[in-house]
């Protein structure tokens, strides 16, 4: 693809008709989302929970995955604040908070 040209696959032009009234609409395929995908500043957000065992991590896991903005996140149980991390994009650490003590846990945002 050359400089300033989209990814298109296909434009197809299509009229219909809505009672009397003619009504054109343009359907344009792309190739992939690329093009309109933005770069937008990810931040890593650090938590310590009350989460301490995998089963856990288990129950939390579709309530995480199911925020778009989440683009990665993880917990070390290992250390002694049972870390959660997350990377995320415009997301609110009150956000995040609000999912785990809505699930049972204990979860506050860590100070940089």
């Amino acid at each position: 693809m050359q400089r300033g040209e989209l990814p298109l696959e296909r434009s197809e032009k299509i009229y219909t008709y809505v009672g009397d009234l003619l009504v054109y609409r343009s359907l344009t395929t792309f190739r992939d989302d690329s093009f309109f995908k933005l770069s937008l500043p990810m931040n890593v957000l650090v938590f310590t929970t009350s989460v301490t065992a995998p089963e856990q991590i288990s129950e939390v896991k579709p309530i995480l995955k199911a925020v778009r903005s989440i683009k990665e996140w993880n917990f070390d149980l290992e250390d002694c604040d049972k870390i959660l991390r997350v990377v995320a994009n415009d997301l609110s650490p009150r956000f995040i908070e609000g999912l785990l003590q809505n699930a049972g846990y204990q979860c506050l945002e860590l100070a940089d």
